[in-house]
Parts: C-alpha cells; sequence; structure tokens
C-alpha cells in the first residue's frame, strides 16, 4: 500500500468495516424469504437487493490513481438506497447539517410519542393512513400545548420510527422543538 502523504489523505475516508448488513443478507435471504414471518413487500425486495450489490463490481468501479507514486485504488459504485445503511448515513448527515444550518440558536428538546403495542396489527394493515395522522397529531398537540402555556409558536421537525433497535415492530415519532 502506498504510503505517501497523499494516498493517505485520498484514502482516509475508506475505512474497512468488520460485518455488513449485505454480508447477512448473502448468507440469509434466500432462505428466509420461501417463508417469511411477514409478508415481503416489493419495497422490501428492492432495498435488500440493492444492499446485495451496494459497493460490489456489479455496480461498477472507478480507479483513481496516486499522484505521487501511482498507486491505484478501485471504488465500487453505491446502491443509494435509502434504507441501506452504508449510503443512508451519509445523506442523514447531510440532512442534519442542513437542518442544523437553518435553526437558529436556541434551545431545544426531544419529544417522543409512542402507540401501545396492541395498535401494531392496525398499523401494519393502514400504514400510509395511520402514520400520517401520527405524525400530525403529535406535531399538532405540542405546537397547542406550548401556545396555551407558554404563548408561543414553536418550529417542529418530526421524525418517523416503525422499528426499535433490535428491529422488532415498534411505532416512534420523535419531534423536535
Amino acid at each position: 500500500m502506498c504510503t505517501s502523504h497523499t494516498c493517505e489523505k485520498e484514502n482516509a475516508w475508506q475505512g474497512e468495516k468488520k460485518y455488513r448488513l449485505a454480508d447477512f443478507f448473502d448468507q440469509w435471504w434466500d432462505l428466509y424469504k420461501q417463508s417469511p414471518k411477514e409478508p415481503i413487500t416489493p419495497e422490501q425486495y428492492k432495498a435488500v437487493n440493492a444492499m446485495r450489490v451496494c459497493r460490489t463490481a456489479a455496480l461498477g468501479i472507478d480507479y483513481y490513481a496516486c499522484r505521487d507514486c501511482g498507486e491505484v485504488t478501485k471504488v465500487y459504485h453505491s446502491c443509494k438506497n435509502r434504507f441501506c445503511p452504508t449510503c443512508s448515513w451519509q445523506d442523514t448527515l447531510k440532512w442534519a447539517d442542513k437542518i442544523k444550518k437553518q435553526m437558529m440558536g436556541l434551545p431545544h428538546r426531544h419529544v417522543v410519542m409512542t402507540l401501545p403495542h396492541q395498535l401494531n396489527e392496525m398499523i401494519k394493515g393502514n400504514k400510509g393512513e395511520l402514520l400520517s395522522v401520527l405524525m400530525r397529531i403529535g406535531a399538532d398537540t405540542l405546537k397547542d400545548w406550548m401556545g396555551h402555556k407558554y404563548n408561543i409558536k414553536p418550529g417542529i421537525i418530526s421524525v418517523l420510527h416503525t422499528f426499535g433497535e433490535i428491529k422488532q415492530y415498534h411505532v416512534v415519532v420523535a419531534h423536535n422543538r
């Protein structure tokens, strides 16, 4: 590997990950899709297939050569799927930075609203309608409460999470004001 200062600097962003979600899918997806616990949606098929080929030769390769020593580095193309943990993380960071630049230097609070697990099946069957209502009602409730209690009109950023950290179905809306 090239040890010139230029190469080290140019390749610093290419950290190797010990495990990738794609490795898990490569090992288990074909078996899982034969008898899934829940129906697999077309969006889920598309996301899994994108992640499996992300940053592989299947999507293409760019070659970069060091100006100092001539060493060539391969950079594999990404899938750009919003559910890919590798691709979407950079998008998340860009979005957060953009939002941060638009915000005033005021204190904020993080408020989480969740629904009882007994409603999970109903939500799964009516995702678009019920999750939209949850987002809107959560934000409206905060605005109404803050308007009456503090006589202010807050700005609210809402984020929907439909799965918890260990990937169980758990609907949560996080509001930042």
